[in-house]
């Protein structure tokens, strides 16, 4: 609680809206000024999208590719099977 109360005491401060700008406000009245007075409009390209990762389809692709690494002399642990739970003799 102590470090949370030091957080917040660090990141808090007086508000004064006068020392932030509206830049969206500004640059959509450059685009209409600059469309009324017949200008073309230039906008910047939209960001591409980050690659969504299928954790499914890695580690599929990883364990296509171990019979690989393994042929290349690189060795790994096998894989161990799960022991069968013993019954005790009544």
């Amino acid at each position: 609680m102590k470090l949370a109360r030091q957080l917040l005491d660090t990141l808090s401060g007086n508000w004064d809206p006068r020392e932030y700008r509206d830049t969206y406000t500004d640059a959509l009245r450059e685009v209409i000024e600059a469309k009324i007075e017949g200008k073309a409009i230039v906008t910047a390209e939209t960001p591409k999208r980050p690659r969504v990762v299928s954790l499914m389809q890695a580690l599929e692709r990883s364990l296509r590719e171990r019979p690989l690494a393994q042929a290349s002399g690189r060795r790994s642990a096998p894989a161990r099977r799960p022991r069968k739970a013993r019954r005790k003799a009544a």
